[in-house]
């Protein structure tokens, strides 16, 4: 089953970086998703978010978490250290993205202190009881998909394209079909759908966008699963960029670190 990666990933889409971009209306897909490719710009990012999972009957539970990453070309290392609650504390992903779209990723469960690779198989599964995928915090490489415009709507007075994906037959991922609103203004994604099977999955909304440090960072997202009608609310605060995050952070001696 052809499938596709998700288009807003952690180590990219929360932190846009770049000069504000303005041109004239773009013809394919492809040339929209290689303008909002360009805003990831920084050397490296941290901050922290919280994070606040809603089931359908209006339950809540809350999260918090420190967040690092560093990039090198296409290649990039980040760092998630869980501080809240107690129960959850510690709890930590690294991801190696080694570029083209490919990455290693490894958790780990103090409460058994135990740290396990996620396999190919298991990263369309959710992250700590959210909506969000461990897919969903890869770098994408826009080479491993094909793109079609599909017109233009203003979203809350801002003009945007609408780009739909779809992967090439040689790469893998949790969803056969994406849909992206993205800013003509500066190219960041307001909007993304995602699809399985032709089935729409989950919607993800970004919000609060701002610039920090001359790089546009979105500082509030919503994904929302349908079928189960849970959501996850993730802010961000203490926004750093190019601050000289160590490499030493991306290593499974830090994994394993309490902070």
């Amino acid at each position: 089953m052809k499938k596709i990666s998700s288009f807003f990933l952690i180590t990219a889409f929360l932190l846009l970086g770049g000069s504000s971009v303005f041109a004239a209306d773009l013809k394919t897909g492809r040339a929209v998703m290689e303008m909002s490719d360009k805003n990831d710009g920084s050397r490296d990012v941290r901050y922290r978010a919280s994070m606040v999972l809603i089931d359908k009957n209006k339950n809540k539970r809350f999260r918090a978490f420190n967040y690092w990453r560093i990039k090198n070309g296409k290649k990039t290392k980040s760092m998630i250290k869980f501080t809240k609650p107690s129960l959850d504390k510690d709890i930590g992903l690294m991801t190696y993205g080694k570029g083209k779209g490919e990455s290693d990723q490894w958790l780990h469960l103090p409460a058994i202190n135990d740290t396990k690779r996620i396999l190919s198989s298991d990263k369309g599964k959710a992250f700590v009881g959210s909506d969000f995928y461990y897919e969903d915090f890869e770098k994408r490489d826009i080479d491993n998909y094909k793109y079609k415009l599909l017109g233009s709507k203003v979203i809350k007075g801002v003009d945007c394209y609408i780009v739909e994906a779809k992967s090439i037959p040689s790469f893998k991922s949790a969803y056969t079909k994406t849909k992206s609103w993205i800013r003509k203004d500066n190219f960041v994604t307001v909007k993304t759908t995602f699809y399985v099977d032709g089935k729409l999955k989950k919607v993800l909304f970004q919000k609060d966008i701002k610039k920090i440090q001359g790089f546009w960072t979105v500082q509030e997202m919503k994904m929302m699963t349908i079928r189960e009608k849970h959501k996850t609310i993730m802010k961000l605060k203490k926004v750093k960029y190019n601050s000289g995050v160590k490499k030493s952070f991306f290593s499974k001696r830090f994994l394993k670190r309490r902070l």
